[in-house]
């Protein structure tokens, strides 16, 4: 027997005053451009309020103010995260049962990466600094937007066109970017011996040649992804992704300059190796 996803989408298309998919399907893809616009427009001033970038001069004083809500940093990542795990998972289950399995494919790294992160990536986080609570409430909105964007605009749309060469280019394009993200920060999470803190200049991996590899890895992720869903709301995601951790890569590698001065190599670039 076939799965409705009827009691999911319609209560969500009255909300958007919509009565067929298309509608809704728009009207979210216009929000969802507004937002990016919102995104980039604060990047240039501030880096988002979490880890490093917690506490800026440059962030307005009311945000600075909210940032004193804090909790779990691992619970604070799985509650942030899991929302597009569970949307996404419970579309695969509609898909298969609908018969569309290689559409359920499609999905399913989506899937993988928001698992990864909600459970595995939250799991391996250190007890250490506290997350402030209006980082995991932004986040959480998000992955429950994305997540259900995503997941509409596969099951009630076409891609745009049909290759299993671009396929297969974009899945090893994805995998390429999880490896990348995925060890990176391992990197990461192993710089601080227990007990220790403050910050440390990480070595290894694509830390080489770049000072954001962990962003770097995630934009490959979803911009390999889009090579595989092909349709408007993977696009933007993608775009999103590369200008909201593009944003952050630049400023993360002026903090580490800024902070170990001469200790710092000067050949390592931002986000991109041997160019920016």
């Amino acid at each position: 027997m076939a799965v409705s996803m009827d009691f999911v989408v319609a209560p969500v298309r009255n909300l958007f005053g919509c009565t067929d998919d298309d509608c809704l399907r728009s009207r979210m893809l216009l929000g969802s451009w507004i937002y990016l616009v919102v995104v980039m427009l604060q990047s240039l001033v501030f880096a988002a309020p979490y880890g490093k970038f917690l506490k800026s001069e440059r962030m307005p004083s009311i945000l600075n103010s909210f940032t004193s809500l804090t909790m779990s940093a691992r619970l604070g990542w799985f509650l942030q995260e899991v929302p597009a795990f569970i949307l996404s998972s419970l579309s695969i289950v509609f898909l298969i049962s609908a018969g569309q399995l290689e559409t359920s494919l499609v999905l399913l790294p989506f899937a993988v990466h928001y698992f990864n992160r909600s459970f595995l990536f939250a799991l391996s986080v250190k007890a250490g600094k506290p997350v402030p609570l209006l980082t995991v409430v932004m986040a959480f909105l998000f992955c429950l937007w994305n997540g259900y964007l995503q997941s509409l605009f596969l099951i009630t749309n076409q891609r745009l066109y049909q290759s299993k060469l671009v396929d297969v280019f974009g899945l090893l394009t994805f995998v390429c970017g999880m490896m990348i993200n995925i060890q990176s920060d391992r990197i990461l999470a192993n710089l601080r011996k227990p007990g220790e803190t403050g910050y440390k200049i990480p070595y290894g991996g694509m830390f080489v040649y770049v000072s954001a590899p962990n962003y770097l890895g995630e934009i490959m992720e979803w911009w390999g992804w889009c090579l595989m869903a092909r349709n408007y709301a993977s696009f933007w995601f993608a775009v999103f992704t590369s200008t909201f951790l593009g944003s952050r890569a630049y400023h993360t590698h002026r903090f580490y300059k800024e902070k170990f001065g001469g200790e710092y190599p000067s050949d390592r670039q931002p986000l991109v190796p041997k160019f920016w």
